[in-house]
């Protein structure tokens, strides 16, 4: 079962290198960030960032911003407001080599959440011994108000191992579906006869049921 109820999808291009700007993007992410998720005195040596993708997620006739940035190796979501000041930032996991956010698909789940579910590509490592992984982010918006904005770790999604005399691809397929009839729409993942389910639960909380 494929995705239901698409209504944005933004497919992601590569990262622009500082050195061609860097006191312009010196600049762009220097401003306030809401949640202190950054360490405040690290010096980077690399950075690089991608452009300015725009949606207006809460209704309001602005559009918003997000940003994904690479420092040193650490991948960073930055969402701005309608008047371009930054609101919320925060760090995604990578694995291995050439991690990256590939996709954002844009769901309600109900009423009154917005959904921004980022695929992102965790990396590779290992040449004889090799593994890579895809993994899903959930960024949440509760009653169309950017304050409760929150980015939480979903499910593995893609998985591809190869080892002395063994090799697999597993790929879970994504869909939304309300299993409880509460309103509320759950992301599920399925491989074979594997279903993973994680319910909303508020605030920006996921639960995986089990």
């Amino acid at each position: 079962m494929g995705w239901i109820a698409l209504w944005a999808t933004v497919f992601l291009g590569s990262l622009s290198c500082y050195a061609q700007d860097e006191r312009y993007f010196v600049d762009l992410f220097s401003q306030d960030i809401r949640k202190k998720t950054e360490e405040q005195n690290k010096v980077y040596k690399f950075r690089a960032a991608s452009p300015f993708y725009r949606l207006d997620l809460n209704g309001d006739g602005k559009e918003e911003a997000f940003v994904l940035e690479k420092k040193d190796g650490e991948d960073w979501f930055h969402l701005h407001n309608g008047e371009g000041k930054r609101i919320y930032s925060s760090q995604m996991a990578p694995e291995g080599l050439d991690s990256r956010v590939h996709k954002i698909n844009v769901r309600m789940i109900s009423p009154i959440t917005k959904v921004l579910i980022l695929s992102f590509y965790e990396g590779h490592f290992g040449h004889i011994d090799f593994k890579s992984t895809e993994r899903l982010y959930f960024l949440t918006i509760d009653n169309k108000d950017l304050a409760t904005v929150k980015l939480s770790m979903g499910p593995t999604v893609w998985d591809e191992v190869t080892k002395k005399n063994h090799y697999h691809q597993r790929r879970y397929e994504p869909f939304l579906y309300d299993y409880n009839n509460d309103g509320v729409k759950e992301i599920a993942v399925k491989h074979q006869h594997i279903t993973r389910v994680f319910m909303y639960r508020d605030k920006g909380n996921w639960t995986e049921l089990k």
